[in-house]
């Protein structure tokens, strides 16, 4: 757009843009402005001041308009960023700030104005981007006034992640100036919806039609297809078509929606159930006038077509007698006396079978005559009875009672007899040594065990019921393993099994020791005092006598095994070397601060009472000499020159603080 004031001077200029959900309108000038958009009716409203850019008093030219406020404005295809463009020229009689230059992001996903304002990023810092516009592509594409239009490659994304380039694209003919293309018009059918209230009698089948039969492509809501179509259950139905405008290639769109609802008629009969002789909370039959129907359907949802209930209350059943679609409805008001006289029992409800089980009535005492129905099959007529259950189940025990000819009441509860089983596992393996395990298997999977507790024989025990269980023994003896069931009705049950625990040799080589240069052998041995007669032992020289002499260094140990168990038990010791050198064969003198010298290492200052290197060339000349022992060594060099890369005689004299005197003669390489 371009305006003008009555002085024919440009004040704005720039492009306006719609969001793609056509909800917002944007509108760059001197102020950046957010509008909310009717696509129905064109109103803009509620304006949002995103940015300002001040403006000189007047402006001369449109070159003017263009170079002084907002330009170019585009919303990302996701509708949650907003790209603008700000230009600047030199030719401009007043300078802009170089920080209100250049292509801009708003974040507009808060919908706060003062959040959206405050997130403007900036994306470019050339003012040479014009008009931008969304591509079908995905991407945002800006006109730069040459063959180049800059592009955002991300736009839904945030910040730099949007992926500006200032000269992303290249026009393979012509330029893009002030503008971008037109937009193309998109062509929207309009949508027609009607309902309809159709009414249908019991399971006769409807027809339902739509309101044009003109059309085409005719979709149901469960797919099927065609003008007609015909129902025999209630529900929601719909159908959509296109009814042609004036010409086949126009058309609008029709939804017609169908309500199928079932009118069938009803009648009623009305029971009062009277309380008299009647117990309060008896159990009361309720039945239907006709109980050759079909069809029940109580209020609680049940379908039988008798009732049981046994509290006060209004209860109905609806039913059929024909398929005349006609419904009958009962409807029953229980009440009951105020006084109540019940008929109760205690009794344990979970016993082991063959537990002689105690009944113990508690009926009122207005009751005098008892029938006991056992659940076995047995019946008894004593106040309160004992019986046993031979085999395991759950049995139903009846308490019936008369207080007059008319009043009844039965107490019901249910008894659980439990199979009484015997705790049991085996042990693998039965005999082991110190400090192994053994596994233990049980197969106690009754539910009705309370608790398995173990007990190892060693101090230790818990409660745990998974199989297989493992369990180390760390001291020897013949150890008792007790498994304790307890029931929860059945008594408890214990189960015992040994297992022998054998112990381990005992092996001690001592402290760690030391080697020295042609010193006494070190000898090792059991410094634990065992009967030999029974041991085995093997050293990891290869050697099976109870002591060994050392004369190198190394890690040496024994195992001991105990001929009567088949346990065994190793110890270790270190020997090292007190007193040793580690010559190099070669050494690179090159400054890099490694292996630039050549010096026998190692412990060499520790037991050394005198030392001595020399360095010879192949020709017998010394090119070097020390008498320190913890010096740097030979660098390389002969009275400051580096010596060629080759191969170098070394001669090293070392006398030990016990006076031994030790000489090393060898070949060194120097590489350059």
């Amino acid at each position: 757009y371009i305006q003008k004031n009555l002085s024919g001077y440009y004040e704005l200029a720039g492009t306006i843009d719609v969001s793609p959900d056509r909800k917002k309108l944007v509108v760059p000038q001197e102020r950046l402005t957010l509008y909310d958009f009717n696509v129905n009716n064109g109103r803009v409203s509620n304006p949002v001041v995103l940015d300002s850019i001040p403006a000189p008093d007047s402006l001369t030219s449109m070159r003017d308009s263009l170079f002084s406020t907002y330009y170019g404005a585009v919303f990302s295809p996701d509708n949650s960023k907003l790209y603008t463009s700000v230009q600047s020229s030199s030719t401009l009689s007043w300078p802009l700030d170089p920080d209100d230059i250049g292509v801009f992001q708003f974040d507009l996903s808060s919908g706060n104005p003062d959040t959206m304002a405050a997130s403007k990023i900036r994306l470019s810092f050339t003012g040479r981007v014009f008009a931008m516009q969304r591509a079908p592509d995905g991407k945002i594409y800006g006109a730069r006034h040459s063959n180049k239009l800059s592009v955002v490659n991300q736009p839904n994304l945030p910040g730099q992640s949007c992926q500006f380039e200032e000269e992303g694209f290249l026009l393979q003919v012509g330029s893009a100036t002030w503008g971008m293309p037109n937009t193309g018009t998109i062509y929207t059918h309009r949508r027609f919806f009607s309902s309809t209230l159709d009414s249908s009698y019991c399971s006769n089948p409807r027809t339902l039609t739509p309101k044009h039969t003109t059309g085409w492509a005719y979709t149901w809501n469960d797919g099927l297809t065609g003008t007609i179509r015909v129902v025999d259950t209630p529900g929601i139905y719909w159908v959509k078509y296109n009814v042609p405008i004036n010409s086949p290639c126009k058309y609008d769109i029709h939804i017609d929606t169908f309500r199928v609802v079932f009118v069938l008629t009803t009648q009623h009969f009305d029971t009062t159930m009277h309380d008299a002789g009647m117990c309060k909370a008896d159990t009361v039959w309720l039945h239907p006038v006709n109980e050759s129907a079909y069809n029940y359907l109580w209020e609680d949802g049940s379908t039988d077509a008798v009732r049981e209930v046994n509290r006060p209350g209004n209860y109905t059943v609806t039913y059929q007698i024909d398929s005349l679609c006609q419904y009958y409805r009962d409807d029953f008001v229980v009440t009951y006396p105020e006084n109540d006289y019940k008929v109760s029992f205690k009794a344990d409800t979970v016993v082991c079978k063959d537990e002689l089980l105690q009944l113990v009535n508690t009926s009122h005492s207005l009751y005098k005559e008892f029938t006991w129905y056992l659940g076995n099959g047995d019946s008894s007529f004593s106040y309160s009875p004992e019986i046993t259950y031979p085999e395991p189940g759950t049995y139903e025990v009846q308490l019936i009672s008369y207080l007059n000819d008319l009043c009844r009441d039965t107490a019901r509860r249910y008894i659980v007899a439990d199979t009484p089983y015997t705790a049991f596992f085996t042990l693998n393996p039965g005999h082991i040594c110190e400090g192994e395990a053994i596994t233990i298997y049980h197969e106690m999977q009754s539910h009705t065990i309370k608790e398995l507790y173990w007990q190892y024989g060693d101090g230790t025990g818990y409660a745990a019921g998974g199989s297989p269980l493992r369990h180390a023994f760390d001291q020897s003896g013949i150890l008792s393993v007790s498994l304790h069931a307890s029931f929860r009705a059945c008594p408890e049950s214990v189960y015992t099994a040994g297992v022998t625990v054998s112990p381990l040799p005992r092996v001690d080589l001592g402290r760690d020791t030391g080697l020295c240069f042609n010193g006494n052998p070190v000898v090792l041995h059991n410094k634990l005092l065992q009967d030999r007669e029974y041991l085995v032992y093997k050293w990891n020289t290869g050697a099976v006598t109870p002591e060994i002499k050392l004369t190198q260094p190394g890690t040496y140990s024994l195992t001991l095994t105990d001929k009567r168990s088949g346990c065994n038990a190793t110890g270790s010791v270190e020997v090292i070397k007190d007193c040793y050198i580690d010559i190099p064969n070669v050494f690179t003198p090159n400054g890099d601060g490694t292996n630039d010298y050549f010096f026998p290492r190692g412990l060499l200052a520790e037991g050394v009472q005198r030392f001595r290197l020399q360095i010879f060339n192949r020709w017998g000349q010394l090119l070097f000499e020390t008498i320190e022992a913890e010096g740097r060594g030979w660098d390389g060099k002969y009275n400051g020159k580096d010596q060629p890369g080759g191969v170098y005689i070394y001669l090293v004299e070392i006398v030990s603080d016990n006076g031994i005197r030790e000489e090393y003669k060898g070949n060194v390489t120097l590489i350059r």
